[in-house]
């Protein structure tokens, strides 16, 4: 959200600065999937072609773990699938759209609070020579649940309790030649029925890049 966002503003003509707590982009894959509605966002922003050109269309897909399978392919859209892609090649893309009109990224640069007057806002910022403030215009809370912005505005989080879930992703590096079919492809083994230890349930998918990266995806349920 916060690299989409970004991008569109600068193209727009606006100054944005993003601030990144991390000090590099993960090498895991934190995400495997982009849904319809995405797929359609990014589209009307003329952004889609190429996530469809790497990814792989897979016509269901799950809602917050849960066992039961999606079927996109009912729906009345353009893109009536789940694009398999990770997350890691989904922020390079964007990161590419927001670099190319100037935007700007500080890895390794923490928001620490947010004060707002009449004219705009400041941001003291923790950055790896020290603590600075940023003077903006507008300030985006795209800094997840334990959002510093969002605290400042003193806007809540609201939780609920929920059944057991759980989430398991793993990476590996496949041998040369030992998965079989198009070289070129991307394949997605998915929506296969699996059990693990103390009664967890689940789906777990399996996608295979081109460049022989296997990423492994679980979600897992109990009562």
């Amino acid at each position: 959200m916060g690299l989409l966002l970004a991008a569109e503003l600068r193209l727009a003509g606006v100054d944005v600065t993003v601030l990144e707590r991390a000090a590099a982009r993960s090498p895991h894959s934190k995400a495997l999937t982009l849904p319809p509605r995405s797929l359609e966002v990014l589209a009307m922003r003329g952004l889609a072609e190429p996530f469809l050109r790497e990814g792989e269309p897979v016509p269901t897909g799950h809602y917050g773990g849960l066992p039961v399978r999606l079927d996109f392919s009912v729906l009345d859209t353009r893109f009536p699938y789940t694009l398999v892609l990770p997350q890691l090649r989904t922020e390079q893309l964007l990161e590419e759209r927001l670099r190319a009109p100037g935007g700007e990224i500080r890895w390794e640069h923490r928001a620490l609070e947010v004060r707002q007057d009449a004219d705009g806002a400041e941001v003291d910022v923790a950055g790896p020579d020290g603590t600075y403030t940023l003077r903006a215009v507008w300030v985006a809370g795209c800094d997840g649940a334990g959002s510093a912005v969002r605290t400042s505005a003193g806007s809540g989080l609201p939780r609920h309790r929920a059944p057991r879930e759980g989430r398991g992703t793993a990476d590996a590096r496949a041998a040369a030649g030992a998965i079989a079919g198009d070289p070129d492809r991307m394949r997605a083994v998915t929506a296969r029925p699996t059990t693990a230890h103390d009664g967890w349930t689940g789906r777990r998918t399996v996608l295979v890049r081109p460049d022989g990266h296997v990423a492994w995806d679980a979600a897992l349920s109990t009562t």
